[in-house]
């Protein structure tokens, strides 16, 4: 879709400019501020409302409807999404822990849930390099593309079989 870089560049320095805002009003009620910090902040957030002054924000999942890639969008986006970049349930059971008598959200290595996060990577790299080498002109990457999806055909059936022994856990 023409324009969609600005548009994705133009929602960033928005999200941005919310979180600058957020921090700043959080450090209102405090005693002793770090000025030189929050100076830093507002600096940053002038910059960004200067170079987008007028803002958009794009709905992924219309830009995936829009340009075919409705399966990429469930399998790289919606899923990675809702397990840890939003606090959604599932991302809260997953990531807040009690570590040696401290709790938390924590990230960071974990092996719980490897075989379904793998079988995730899998289809979505799968179906990514299939789309760059069918409708983006890619084809020199054809043989590439092929010996994946042998490798992926081999291995997928024990992948899905263990990731489902691990939503049954």
């Amino acid at each position: 879709m023409p324009g969609t870089l600005e548009i994705l560049r133009e929602s960033d320095a928005e999200h941005s400019i919310r979180a600058i805002t957020n921090i700043i009003g959080l450090n209102a009620a405090n005693a002793q501020p770090d000025e030189e910090s929050l100076e830093r902040l507002r600096g940053t957030m002038a910059e960004l409302k200067l170079a987008f002054p007028q803002r958009r924000s794009l709905n992924y999942r219309t830009l995936a409807l829009n340009t075919g890639l409705e399966l990429f969008y469930e399998i790289a986006y919606r899923y990675t999404s809702g397990d840890g970049a939003h606090a959604t349930l599932g991302a809260l059971i997953r990531h807040i822990k009690a570590e040696e008598g401290s709790h938390g959200y924590f990230f960071g290595p974990d092996i719980a849930g490897m075989a379904s996060t793998l079988l995730t990577v899998s289809v979505a790299i799968t179906e990514l390099i299939d789309l760059a080498v069918t409708g983006m002109e890619c084809g020199e990457f054809a043989p590439e593309l092929r010996d994946l999806k042998l490798h992926w055909f081999a291995i997928r059936a024990d992948l899905e079989a263990k990731a489902a022994e691990e939503s049954a856990e």
